[in-house]
């Protein structure tokens, strides 16, 4: 049986964005370290394959305070594309100790982004860096097939920067009430890429 697309999207985002899962952050998120701890958690997630989410600490950090919107977000997309450029060049020189260490999960993203490397590196990482495919995977695909770091960087920054900057927009705005807004958000820019990639991809080799 197929699986589908959308509601894998709307199932990822539903657990990114729990209610719960945000709640907690919250605690943490109200240190004087609040911030340094987000920047932290977001370079994690994108350098490493641990199971760590940015998501639940950005919202948390703006929903207590909405007024430095601006400035956690920036915090956010500079951390995560700094932990992208950090697990781009560790696969570049130790891609084959990663694999060992690689999860199922993670072994089946990986194997499923480099049938995607036609995309070539912008929308490649693109992909990774806005939707909810692995981001992590994305920089590690990205590295194996020796794509241009420069462009990595860049459209690691668009991304990154169009994805924490439409929940920082949302919560500034609609405050608790945007978490829907921003499941919908990200499921419908995630479906719209992939589409664009598909298309790509096949006006590349028709």
């Amino acid at each position: 049986m197929k699986k589908n697309p959308i509601k894998e999207i709307d199932n990822g985002i539903e657990e990114i964005l729990a209610t719960k899962t945000v709640s907690k952050a919250q605690a943490l998120m109200q240190s004087k370290s609040g911030l340094w701890f987000l920047a932290f958690a977001s370079f994690i997630e994108s350098a490493t394959p641990f199971p760590i989410l940015t998501d639940p600490f950005l919202v948390a950090a703006l929903l207590l305070n909405r007024k430095r919107s601006v400035l956690i977000v920036f915090i956010t997309v500079i951390s995560s594309v700094a932990g992208g450029v950090g697990a781009y060049y560790t696969a570049a020189f130790f891609l084959e100790f990663i694999v060992h260490f690689m999860t199922p999960d993670m072994h089946a993203s990986f194997d499923k982004l480099l049938q995607m490397q036609g995309l070539g590196t912008f929308f490649l990482t693109m992909a990774g860096a806005l939707t909810p495919l692995p981001y992590t995977s994305t920089a590690y695909v990205v590295a194996a097939m020796k794509g241009n770091i420069l462009i990595f960087i860049l459209a690691s920054i668009i991304g990154r920067g169009i994805r924490y900057s439409a929940v920082g927009v949302l919560i500034y705005y609609f405050g608790p009430t945007a978490m829907k807004y921003a499941k919908r958000y990200v499921a419908i820019t995630s479906l719209v890429l992939l589409a664009l990639g598909g298309f790509y991809l096949w006006h590349k080799f028709s």
